[in-house]
């Protein structure tokens, strides 16, 4: 496919749905960067993929060097200290290490993967959605504000004064294990389950009054908190 076609293809797509401005980001595109570019600036992640806008067949039709260009994976690799938004695809595998105060944000789709180490004050925000699989380590006064969608995965391991911010929605699974003086904030929607070791300092907004060691809660929206004592 063109760089015309896939252009008028993406356009014929969102005609059908409910016309936005964001529709003249297209319009105007003039290669695939403005394309990719316009796809981040939209942040209409799981609006786009649902609406079928976007899937993953299509956006295969843009060649790995200008997806990688504007920082979309699709394939394995290793990333260090990275400023900007970090899209993974269906098959990404993505090994990040994060340090030196730098901020980014990590996109996930399908059934992509993620293995971090966030460190030395430095923050990452994270949005998984689909089946999406993060296994990351939080440390040195380090800050993840992370917020997981449809049947995603993560597992978090924090300490040394690293804080968390976990939304948990639609399905979602995380198991959280907090150490030294770290602190998780965390909130639970819609048959989403937390699973958190060793919960020594956490904040909950999930009608939890207090905590309760080696107890399963169960709010009003079917999702579940259970706190564990290793």
């Amino acid at each position: 496919m063109t760089f015309e076609e896939f252009r008028k293809e993406l356009i014929q797509r969102v005609r059908k749905t409910s016309l936005n401005q964001f529709i003249h980001l297209y319009i105007k595109a003039k290669d695939w960067g403005d394309i990719l570019r316009a796809f981040k600036k939209t942040e209409f992640y799981e609006w786009s993929f649902n609406q079928n806008i976007i899937d993953f067949d299509l956006l295969n039709e843009i060649p790995e060097e200008e997806r990688e260009k504007e920082n979309y994976y699709n394939r394995k690799a290793e990333i260090k200290d990275f400023k900007g938004v970090l899209v993974l695809l269906n098959e990404a595998e993505i090994v990040l290490n994060q340090k030196e105060d730098l901020r980014c944000q990590v996109v996930m789709f399908g059934n992509s993967k993620l293995t971090a180490e966030i460190t030395d004050r430095s923050m990452v925000e994270l949005e998984q959605y689909h089946n999406s699989d993060a296994n990351i380590e939080i440390k040195n006064d380090a800050f993840l504000y992370a917020t997981q969608k449809n049947e995603s995965k993560s597992k978090l391991i924090s300490s040394d004064f690293a804080t968390v911010r976990l939304i948990l929605d639609n399905g979602s699974l995380s198991e959280v294990s907090i150490l030294d003086e770290s602190f998780l904030n965390s909130t639970t929607l819609w048959f989403s389950q937390l699973v958190i070791n060793n919960p020594i300092q956490v904040l909950s907004f999930s009608n939890l009054k207090k905590t309760m060691n080696n107890h399963k809660v169960i709010t009003k929206d079917k999702s579940q908190i259970i706190y564990k004592n290793e």
